[in-house]
């Protein structure tokens, strides 16, 4: 797959198909990120239990977007709620600087979005920035684990976000 001018290898997994731990899985990777998307019912509670695993006894980097975000919160005990929609090209604030994107004091990025994470954030969760969600970017304290509630992929300032988590990964 070419992406922001680079070759990378890229598996589709389904955490409720997979058959073996998170951790197993994501040792032949470099990397793990989790998109957007939704849980189904039914299967909920164990996909969530398989990225608790993967997130608790895995080092690689991972990398939640939206739905991301919502299940490394969940893994790290944080509150979150149902929120109205949030659709739409968004600012994002940096109130500290955040390891995915240097030296920015803001970015603009594409939100869509039913659920956020409350402060005050459990440890070892970190809160980076707000905007429309009260926390847009979190980091798990002394490992790689980044989540963002906003969509980089689909374009604005936040592509920098991908680039500098491929480079963390080693594929850059």
């Amino acid at each position: 797959m070419e992406y922001l001018g680079r070759t990378t290898s890229v598996d589709r997994v389904q955490p409720e198909d997979a058959r073996v731990s998170g951790s197993a899985l994501a040792a032949g990777y470099d990397g793990v990120l989790a998109s957007g998307g939704f849980l189904k019912s039914k299967s909920r509670r164990r996909v969530l239990e398989w990225y608790r695993g993967l997130l608790a006894e895995s080092d690689r980097p991972f990398l939640g977007v939206c739905l991301g975000m919502k299940i490394l919160g969940f893994c790290y005990g944080a509150r979150m709620r149902k929120t109205a929609p949030e659709v739409g090209f968004r600012e994002i604030a940096f109130q500290r600087d955040f390891p995915l994107a240097p030296g920015l004091t803001s970015l603009r990025a594409y939100e869509n979005h039913r659920f956020e994470l409350l402060p005050p954030l459990p440890a070892p969760l970190r809160k980076y920035a707000n905007g429309a969600a009260s926390v847009e970017a979190v980091k798990v304290d002394g490992r790689s684990q980044f989540a963002v509630q906003f969509h980089p992929e689909v374009g604005g300032t936040s592509v920098v976000i991908l680039d500098r988590f491929l480079n963390l990964c080693g594929s850059g």
